[in-house]
């Protein structure tokens, strides 16, 4: 009997039903079209081979469905095999495209330098050194910065991505926000509540009391003291730290309108989901906005009523303004002991990898490891570190899956970290 056959079977037979319309000669004919042999096996009733019948359909219908979820185990697995074949296509294309990269002798003229540094600084306990660097793409205007800090044992770099303007950005960058976040948190007692104070204090005093709508920034931060990484980021840029192998062993993660739907929510915003983007309501029409639920700046955003509350007058949306509102610039913190990942390792150094960077970057790669594993390869192409954060803004244009990421301004700060295990 065919899968079609029994593609639908019915779990039970009413026998006075059949007996009343057919005859009970039909449970003759459907036990013949069961495979019931009615000379071998002997039925004292017309309704014991009934129930024969019923028995043989609920066997057939536990086949169908054992052979359903077997088929559907085979598809889930050819799902994941092919997964794994793109993954090491994709691994092969970036491997390939770094290697070539690393042959070229001039640089390429799309590599736009906003702001290039680098620092060196070595100890008993660690190497560090980093490498930056900015690219516009196709966009109009660069909007990224970064900034670096290097005072009193303690390291930090910052990457802002700017939107709708590179004012919120490229203020973040003059007035010295990294240093303000170092010297308020992480020169005496670290404190959680303060670090998160710092962040909304800096946004209500200098982009929400102004006239400025529209203009927003991303801030992810990395705060490196002692064996300590911390991490503290508004939006979608994105710190990660990884293995020369590509292994991930620490992210941020994105504040993304979907994520934070019941937040926003609670404050009156609406969420598209289908462009994951807080949205306005105007002429009974969704009008999708922002693509990130934090931020500095944004103060149009930053209000607590309906999604209609952008077309109401500016005296009420004075008096709806919050830092608190659909957007917020109340940042995540996190924290990576690094101290863990050199003793976990047999080697008497552990080098290690941080990539803190706008999601121009990010975006040209299908997740983190993914990332990882390509910024790792355009590492190894090169001959020397401080080239290191070119050939990654200017390979990662050249991957499969960048066609769409490729107008964004795209800003990255590479840090390598040579770890020694404590004697």
């Amino acid at each position: 009997m065919s899968s079609s056959s029994i593609s639908t079977p019915q779990a039970h037979f009413d026998c006075d039903a059949i007996k009343n319309q057919y005859g009970w000669v039909d449970f003759s004919t459907l036990a013949t079209q069961l495979g019931i042999d009615m000379s071998k096996e002997r039925f004292s009733s017309k309704r014991n081979l009934c129930n024969r019948i019923n028995q043989v359909i609920a066997e057939k219908q536990a086949e169908y469905d054992k052979r359903q979820a077997d088929l559907e185990f085979l598809r889930e697995q050819d799902d994941k095999d092919k997964e794994i074949r793109d993954r090491e296509r994709w691994f092969a294309d970036t491997k390939s495209t770094a290697t070539s990269m690393a042959r070229e002798s001039t640089p390429s003229p799309l590599f736009a330098s906003e702001s290039v540094s680098s620092t060196e600084s070595s100890s008993a306990n660690d190497e560090e050194i980093s490498c930056s660097g900015s690219e516009q793409s196709k966009r109009d205007h660069q909007e990224d910065r970064l900034d670096i800090y290097d005072s009193g044992g303690i390291k930090a770099y910052a990457v802002y991505d700017g939107h709708g303007g590179a004012q919120v950005s490229e203020h973040l960058k003059t007035a010295k926000f990294l240093q303000q976040v170092v010297t308020s948190n992480f020169q005496g007692v670290f404190n959680l509540h303060n670090l998160e104070q710092t962040f909304v204090d800096w946004d209500t005093r200098h982009y929400l009391a102004t006239e400025l709508d529209g203009v927003g920034s991303t801030a992810v931060i990395v705060v490196h003291k002692d064996a300590m990484l911390h991490a503290v980021w508004v939006g979608d840029s994105r710190a990660v730290l990884f293995a020369p192998d590509g292994t991930v062993l620490f992210e941020t993660t994105d504040h993304k309108a979907s994520r934070e739907w019941q937040r926003i929510r609670a404050a009156g915003g609406l969420v598209d989901f289908p462009t994951d983007r807080i949205a306005i309501i105007k002429d009974r029409k969704i009008f999708p906005m922002l693509a990130m639920s934090r931020s500095f700046g944004d103060r149009h955003l930053k209000i607590r009523g309906e999604a209609c509350s952008l077309c109401a007058p500016p005296e009420q949306r004075r008096k709806q303004r919050s830092v608190d509102g659909w957007v917020t610039s109340r940042p995540s913190y996190a924290n990576f002991n690094l101290a863990t990942a050199a003793a976990a390792t047999a080697s008497q150094a552990t080098t290690l990898y941080l990539a803190i960077a706008s999601d121009g970057i990010w975006d040209c790669c299908p997740d983190a490891e993914s990332a990882a594993h390509t910024i790792a390869h355009f590492i190894d192409g090169r001959r020397d570190f401080a080239s290191a954060c070119e050939s990654v803004l200017k390979g990662v244009e050249l991957l499969p899956s960048a066609a769409s990421a490729t107008r964004d301004n795209k800003t990255l700060i590479l840090v390598r970290l040579t770890l020694s295990k404590a004697k």
